[in-house]
């Protein structure tokens, strides 16, 4: 009987502390996201929201994220406060906004994530002569007359310039590349580096068309992604969205999953000042009690690429800053022998610098040797209708036209016959890739197919139908729209 008693009250009490956990963890995180209205144009808060429904969504969630997003004012953050939120989001660069939102996450200890860098130039009102000269004007129109200034106090001066491009939003970024495109003076002994990680491809095959430009831009997306197409599928979907303001109002939708109000410390919400709580006029100061383990568990937090990122790793130092991340470092330089940029690829990693490994150096095409005038050149190709094709007839034929070169038909193949026309002593031998392959990545570093044969030296061009992506860019040179 003794056995059965204590069966059951073990039984009870496991159960009564099953209901205290299940009772008490929150069923929803409230978040908070504070940004400005530049934000909502270059589709931040459209990501933001896009991110929670899509961890919301997931199929083993232990809890929901109930976000909603306010204007970037410090008096907001402390408004907002009263209901109460767990974690605080915003993407702010400038000087005194940061350290504003930093005091309050400091004071009160609430986990702040700013997706933005943080400043590292002094403020305005600090005497910085050097700054104040290159700062660069707020009309996007003028950034032309900008560079003409700034061209007029160089012109003497024969001294290689370079500037850094760090510009507070895309558009403005934008903007400013194509005033330097359009520029009506000589920009040889300039380098221009684009102080971000998103310098878009677009960019790149403008400014390598254009010859006498340099450049250096850094990428760290990655854009073949299936997630990436889906959040530009949802941003672009969101701006239209924005643009036929016919459906509830997105806040008013948000809203809902924030009926529910969090307790700190025995009173409701969490107060930058305490005596304006008109409930509770004997309410003391209190930072927010669960404040330092977020914290701690967001510092180390670790995501790899089978997370769906489109960043890479992700993980931060005991200070909270990101660590370990690696950059695509794309570098265009003037070529004096070329129409044509000369486009580089290297790879940097956070507190590692330039990387130079095996796998790196399999990127790098063997040296042809120069053995005269009259090589022939072997050409690779894939077989893609209309683009390159055997000739029907010579499909199950060994006849004479149908050996070598002859076999094939197509509009690449044409390209080469107008080639081996126009250049004196253009001889060329044309070979399929094994398998039809025009080449995969291998996890050694090396490739396959079309783009093995290039890196290796078995073939010293290609012309064919060959989809264009960030990994094969890195590695070979493209050349198209002929």
């Amino acid at each position: 009987m003794s056995n059965r008693l204590c069966l059951s009250l073990c039984l009870c009490l496991s159960f009564c502390i099953f209901l205290k956990i299940c009772w008490c963890y929150p069923s929803k995180i409230p978040i908070i996201s504070f940004t400005m209205p530049d934000d909502r144009e270059q589709g931040v808060t459209a990501t933001l929201n896009y991110t929670v429904n899509r961890l919301n969504s997931a199929i083993q969630n232990v809890f929901l994220l109930a976000h909603k997003n306010k204007a970037l004012r410090t008096a907001n953050v402390c408004h907002e406060m009263k209901s109460g939120f767990m974690v605080m989001l915003t993407g702010e660069s400038e000087q005194r906004p940061h350290e504003a939102y930093f005091s309050v996450s400091n004071s009160l200890e609430i986990p702040l994530v700013n997706w933005d860098s943080s400043p590292l130039l002094p403020a305005q009102i600090q005497s910085n002569s050097f700054l104040r000269n290159l700062a660069i004007t707020q009309r996007c129109g003028r950034f032309w007359e900008f560079l003409q200034l700034f061209n007029l106090k160089r012109f003497l001066s024969e001294s290689p310039v370079r500037m850094v491009l760090d510009t507070s939003t895309a558009y403005r970024q934008q903007q400013l590349l194509q005033a330097i495109r359009s520029a009506q003076f000589n920009q040889n002994n300039y380098h221009y580096v684009v102080a971000n990680y998103d310098f878009h491809n677009y960019d790149i095959e403008l400014f390598r068309c254009i010859g006498n430009i340099n450049i250096t831009g850094f990428q760290i997306i990655n854009r073949e992604t299936r997630e990436y197409s889906l959040l530009k599928k949802h941003i672009e979907q969101y701006k239209f969205d924005d643009r036929n303001e016919g459906s509830v109002n997105l806040e008013a939708k948000l809203l809902l999953c924030m009926m529910r109000d969090l307790y700190n410390r025995g009173y409701q919400g969490i107060y930058c000042h305490p005596s304006t709580d008109k409930e509770n006029p004997n309410r003391p100061f209190s930072t927010f009690e669960h404040g330092r383990l977020i914290s701690k568990s967001m510092n180390s937090l670790k995501l790899t690429n089978s997370d769906d990122t489109l960043t890479g790793a992700i993980e931060f130092d005991r200070f909270g800053i990101r660590k370990n991340f690696f950059v695509t470092v794309v570098d265009l330089a003037s070529n004096s022998k070329s129409a044509f940029n000369k486009k580089e690829f290297f790879f940097w990693k956070q507190n590692t610098g330039f990387l130079f490994n095996k796998t790196v150096a399999q990127h790098t095409r063997k040296t042809l040797a120069d053995v005269g005038q009259k090589k022939v050149i072997k050409v690779v190709t894939v077989l893609v209708e209309p683009f390159v094709m055997i000739k029907r007839d010579c499909e199950h034929s060994n006849s004479t036209e149908c050996q070598g070169n002859e076999r094939f038909e197509g509009y690449c193949i044409d390209l080469l016959k107008l080639l081996s026309d126009r250049i004196e002593d253009f001889n060329y031998e044309i070979f399929l890739s094994p398998d039809n392959k025009s080449g995969a990545k291998q996890p050694d570093g090396s490739w396959d197919g079309l783009v093995g044969y290039l890196l290796r030296g078995d073939a010293d061009m290609s012309v064919a139908s060959l989809t264009i992506n960030q990994d094969r860019e890195r590695v070979v040179d493209f050349l198209n729209h002929i």
